[in-house]
């Protein structure tokens, strides 16, 4: 009797030790599976998001831009990113839009230097969506991560230094009569707003040029057009040149 109550306890005992390191091996499977496929979709979501960013350095570089339309241009073309792939069982849908203006820190370090956003800067919000089955198909998975991102265009300054350049250039020469409607009479002043514009826009990391032309074919007018540009730009495809411009035609009075 003793001896069947020992033996039974010892089977009672096996069993559950058995038990307890199934289980713990099937915990294991579990967390190792959804390590994998976590692992997975960080390097194909951070591949898509390298891709996007990318394209919109393509288009940033592939100006000029009107500074009129330049803000609404630039987010039309960011709200209609996306990109999907999939590896080893994992599924990404990736898409981005227009971040904010504000400082948000990400550690979605595999797109650095090109994690967070920052004031200034272009900012875009990544959101990867994601779902993933094990091979052995004992786990499957999914989420959607949204990540800031950006890359160093300085947009919203360039837009405004542009327009504000338009509006002064304009100004120094509308209304005022000039002596003849030639180059020699009415470009010295604009010419000496050109060095002032290109001086300050020097100091906020930027180029600046005023291009005119005198035309009296029908009185006298004055065709202007101001360009600025961010020269030497970090992408994640190379450096590039990011340049936006705005014309204007302004009438003026010239005697003889």
């Amino acid at each position: 009797m003793a001896a069947a109550l020992i033996f039974s306890t010892l089977i009672l005992t096996s069993l559950t030790l058995f038990a307890a390191a199934t289980q713990r091996e099937r915990l294991s499977l579990t967390v190792n599976s959804e390590s994998l496929l976590s692992d997975t979709a960080t390097v194909l979501g951070g591949t898509k998001g390298l891709g996007l960013l990318e394209r919109l350095q393509g288009f940033l570089s592939a100006g000029p831009f009107q500074c009129s339309r330049a803000v609404q241009d630039l987010d039309n073309f960011t709200s209609s990113l996306s990109a999907a792939g999939d590896l080893k069982g994992t599924y990404v849908k990736a898409s981005v839009k227009p971040g904010g203006d504000q400082y948000e820190a990400d550690n979605f370090s595999i797109l650095q230097p090109f994690n967070g956003s920052y004031p200034g800067a272009v900012n875009v919000d990544l959101t990867i969506r994601w779902s993933g089955v094990s091979p052995l198909r004992d786990v499957s998975y999914s989420k959607v991560e949204t990540h800031y991102l950006h890359l160093p265009v300085r947009f919203d300054l360039m837009v405004s230094f542009c327009d504000g350049s338009v509006a002064r250039a304009g100004s120094l020469i509308e209304g005022e009569t000039f002596a003849s409607c030639e180059p020699s009479a009415i470009g010295p002043p604009l010419e000496t707003l050109d060095g002032e514009l290109q001086s300050q826009a020097s100091a906020r990391g930027l180029a600046f040029s005023l291009v005119y032309d005198v035309d009296d074919s029908h009185g006298c007018s004055v065709s202007l057009t101001c360009v600025v540009e961010q020269l030497g730009v970090i992408g994640p495809d190379g450096a590039f040149n990011v340049r936006l411009e705005q014309d204007e035609t302004v009438a003026v009075h010239a005697g003889g």
